[in-house]
């Protein structure tokens, strides 16, 4: 699932459950970096490219890109009135729109409005109860709003977004044998040996991640003279992750073999501003300077559900040859449940400085310093 998902980059990156543990591969999205590998697996909207920096980026990225960066810079407005509309159709019943507008303000001001809709019914089906449910699907939809600012010595850009998903992803399937009794009682067609060719589950509970991310962005270049640049940027993101997990893959508790659900939810906003003076590029010598400062609260809710008996005042099932549990007696079963609740907060401040000097078209040598100050408390 998201939550669970990171960029690796040749090979290296951070792949763990903590609330408090950041990213080695760091994600930029239009000037600001993201406090969590989860948040940049979202939908790319009307991205205007899409940078892959190999390597440490941390002198002027910061300690969360010691393996590398992918920075995304959106397309923004534009001097003519454009219109443009996308939509797509995928066998399996897979559907995505996209549509956007854009073109002059006023003046120097010029703004673009995008819009994206997807949804996917699934590739597995879910027996539970003869619903016969499509399962391993998602929906998808955002929007996105940019103004730009393009005068004779400053461009100004103002950008907010709203990013929602509701995945009923992703399913365990069962591809081996789990000896007659559970094979019974998963009641799969054509039994449950199929390997990866597995399309049916038979669960009580559907797994699933429900994503909602919205954000605010402001920055801006300056021209201090004819060979340096002021950009300041600032943001404020704000994400919420809920995951909801079968973990027995039975359609219920029997005797020996317990019931697990789990639940978990992620809630993360971040602060962040930064400003630079660089130097024209096109020089022999260039360089930039800067400074950054980041703050974020991070909180992380996990329960587990389990529900489990060792014997059972129900009879046992003629038909699958397992005794289920009985949920209403509270002697014989037992219902155990455990919570980790986790807060972590996470302030940053930086200077930074970069030079280069460039002998040829071939030659180059760089140098640069970066100063992190952290404070983590948890």
């Amino acid at each position: 699932t998201s939550a669970n998902s990171a960029i690796v980059m040749r090979g290296v990156g951070t792949i763990t459950f903590s609330v408090a543990a950041e990213p080695s591969v760091s994600t930029v999205v239009d000037g600001i970096v993201l406090s969590r590998s989860g948040q940049a697996f979202m939908d790319l909207v009307d991205a205007e490219r899409l940078e892959v920096l190999r390597g440490p980026q941390g002198t002027l990225f910061g300690k969360n890109a010691s393996a590398g960066l992918v920075n995304i810079v959106s397309k923004g407005g534009t001097d003519q009135l454009e219109a443009e509309a996308k939509a797509e159709w995928f066998e399996g019943d897979e559907y995505r729109l996209r549509g956007s507008v854009s073109g002059p303000i006023g003046g120097d001001w010029s703004g673009r409005v995008t819009g994206f809709y997807g949804s996917y019914d699934g590739n597995i089906t879910n027996i539970f109860g003869g619903r016969n449910n499509k399962v391993n699907g998602y929906e998808h939809w955002g929007t996105r709003g940019i103004v730009d600012y393009r005068g004779d010595v400053a461009r100004l850009r103002f950008i907010a977004d709203y990013f929602k998903a509701n995945d009923d992803c992703c399913a365990d399937v069962t591809g081996a044998s789990r000896g007659a009794v559970l094979d019974a009682e998963l009641g799969l067609p054509g039994g449950v040996a199929l390997g990866e060719n597995q399309r049916f589950i038979n669960h009580n509970l559907v797994t699933r991640t429900r994503d909602k991310q919205w954000s605010l962005t402001a920055s801006g270049d300056f021209d201090l003279s004819d060979t340096h640049t002021l950009s300041v940027v600032a943001g404020y993101r704000n994400w919420e992750n809920e995951e909801i997990r079968e973990g027995d893959f039975l359609p219920r508790a029997i005797v020996g073999t317990a019931e697990l659900h789990d639940n978990g939810l992620v809630k993360t906003q971040q602060f962040s501003v930064e400003a630079r003076i660089a130097s024209d590029q096109s020089m022999p010598f260039f360089y930039q300077v800067g400074a950054f400062a980041w703050h974020s609260d991070n909180k992380q809710d996990f329960t587990r559900r389990d529900i489990s008996c060792t014997t059972s005042t129900l009879p046992v099932d003629p038909v699958t040859g397992a005794q289920p549990c009985n949920i209403n007696d509270t002697v014989n079963t037992l219902f155990p449940t455990a919570t980790s609740n986790s807060d972590v907060n996470s302030t940053n401040f930086a200077l930074f400085g970069q030079a280069t000097y460039r002998f040829s078209n071939l030659v180059a040598l760089t140098g640069g310093l970066r100063y992190t100050w952290d404070e983590l408390s948890f």
